[in-house]
């Protein structure tokens, strides 16, 4: 690194530096007034009382109103979607069909697990995975 690369970098952060010193700042909202030598200093508040959770204060007319609203949504009619109409069921619907037609077609190593047509696992390999590693013996 050069110097001519240092003094580049120092001159643009001295220009950001006095760039930000620029900025307008707000004034603070209090007055000195209000905080003298004399002011007394706030009360503690025991904490049982800043912990302790607020009384529910809902008024007769909110009552009546959250219960009307609840009527009225309990009232409302759902809107059944006939399965067949439904595009999101004809996607599954088709791919059950896809799945079944697969595992039809495609004769299954053992009962639990059923293979695609597409392996992506030789049968070498997963004949040695099913088996394990079986460590060599001395021949006698």
């Amino acid at each position: 690194m050069s110097f001519l690369d240092t003094s580049k970098r120092l001159a643009i952060i001295a220009f950001c530096s006095a760039l930000a010193a620029c900025s307008d700042l707000p004034e603070l909202e209090v007055s000195e007034a209000e905080f003298d030598s004399k002011t007394p200093y706030p009360e503690f508040v025991p904490l049982d009382v800043l912990l302790k959770e607020p009384e529910a204060t809902i008024t007769d007319d909110t009552q009546n109103a959250l219960d009307t609203r609840r009527e009225d949504l309990l009232g409302t009619p759902v809107a059944q979607a006939e399965p067949n109409e439904d595009a999101l069921q004809k996607r599954i619907d088709a791919l059950r069909k896809r799945q079944q037609e697969l595992s039809a077609s495609t004769p299954s190593r053992t009962p639990e697990v059923e293979t695609s047509s597409e392996q992506s696992i030789e049968d070498r390999l997963r004949d040695r995975l099913e088996n394990g590693i079986r460590p060599p013996t001395p021949n006698e």
